[in-house]
């Protein structure tokens, strides 16, 4: 695990075991990067002759987005019966912009082949390997679209790369992750107008197969949560209805928040299968001149939480608002 999940979790594990202070300023995560899923990525070809990568980032403190380590595990192109890996580890380049550009960040790659190393039916140490001038010459790079969808770009051939999910069925997809028991934190702000929500949740299947942002094929899955707002007068309970809208096809997810005619929609990111980020793309609150709402979000689902339906009886003290 790396130290920037670890902080991660440890800052989810805090907020979790104590009711937040609300005079807390709300603060927003668009200045830090958004990494790309850890984890096995692989193309769109099926079969034997399906190759992926696998992708690993870590921090530096000479390099303030990040690094990603890169495995390629490939064929030969002078011979494609012998399979080949590559390897790189460089800085991850972190695009703010993401919004407005569509991708999130990119790496530039300085791929070194691996040969002659040790096999699964060899001895450790009865060859150690060596690096070796790569077939692959060309400029290399990984353009991150989201944090589950990349292209990959050698020598002017793009390939599309999608975050592994295994097996068949719902349980090949994010699909089904979507209807577990979550704790949401949402905050959101537009300087008159703050939120904050901590509730435990559980979404269900509210619509199927909708069209949203011009394309059909999406599910959307419905929610309460239970949370303050303050505009300018102290703060308020309040309960909001929230929406996960999922597209299977394309590994996008989106959260989207409304409360008497106040609306937010964000994008998620998956840090894992157990954890999204969302970041703002739009919020409007009406009858206000300031009505550009910025907003944050995290959903944490850990494994042991799947099996509980009562927050009672979760695991850990999840808490709302006034407990």
């Amino acid at each position: 695990m790396t130290s920037k999940a670890k902080s991660l979790i440890l800052g989810v594990a805090a907020l979790a075991c104590a009711a937040p202070a609300m005079s807390q300023e709300v603060v927003f995560r668009d200045d830090n990067p958004i990494f790309p899923s850890t984890g096995i990525w692989w193309t769109a070809n099926d079969g034997a002759g399906r190759w992926g990568v696998v992708l690993e980032g870590q921090e530096s403190d000479g390099l303030p987005d990040g690094q990603l380590a890169v495995t390629i595990f490939s064929y030969e192109s002078a011979n494609t019966q012998r399979q080949a890996w590559y390897t790189s580890a460089q800085g991850y380049a972190f695009n703010a912009n993401w919004r407005l550009d569509g991708f999130i960040g990119d790496i530039q790659l300085d791929l070194v082949q691996s040969v002659g190393g040790t096999c699964l039916l060899c001895q450790d140490n009865e060859s150690e390997g060596m690096p070796a001038d790569p077939d692959v010459s060309d400029a290399a790079s990984i353009t991150f679209l989201d944090t589950n969808n990349a292209i990959l770009t050698v020598g002017g051939v793009g390939h599309q790369l999608t975050k592994a999910q295994f097996g068949g069925g719902v349980g090949a997809s994010y699909e089904e992750l979507f209807t577990r028991p979550y704790q949401i934190q949402f905050e959101a702000s537009n300087g008159s107008t703050d939120f904050r929500f901590i509730d435990f949740v559980e979404p269900l299947l509210s619509q199927e197969n909708i069209t949203f942002q011009g394309t059909s094929g999406w599910n959307a899955y419905g929610f309460t949560a239970r949370g303050e707002i303050n505009r300018g007068g102290g703060y308020n309970p309040i309960v909001a209805d929230f929406e996960i809208v999922v597209n299977d096809e394309s590994n996008e997810f989106f959260l989207n928040m409304s409360y008497n005619g106040i609306v937010t929609e964000l994008k998620l990111f998956s840090f894992n299968r157990h954890m999204f980020e969302g970041r703002g793309i739009s919020g409007f609150v009406p009858n206000e001149l300031d009505s550009d709402l910025r907003s944050n979000a995290l959903l944490i689902s850990a494994p042991s939480m799947n099996v509980f339906r009562d927050p009672g009886n979760a695991p850990y003290p999840f808490r709302a608002f006034g407990q």
